[in-house]
């Protein structure tokens, strides 16, 4: 797993193997909401990436 750092201080995981799952990005401005959705999909066959607004998820994307 190699990690990379976006401008604004979020981390995104970008995985190296060959198994590659379905991405999800989950944009909301409530961090309990954020934090529910992540325990939600971690057992899931998912990679969740979060962001706390669109700035955020923009960055992530580009």
């Amino acid at each position: 797993m190699v990690d990379s750092t976006v401008e604004t201080g979020i981390t995104k995981s970008l995985f190296t193997s060959n198994v590659r799952l379905p991405v999800i990005l989950h944009v909301d401005d409530d961090p309990l909401v954020l934090q529910a959705t992540k325990r939600y999909f971690q057992q899931s066959r998912y990679h969740l990436l979060s962001a706390q607004s669109g700035y955020e998820a923009l960055c992530i994307l580009l």
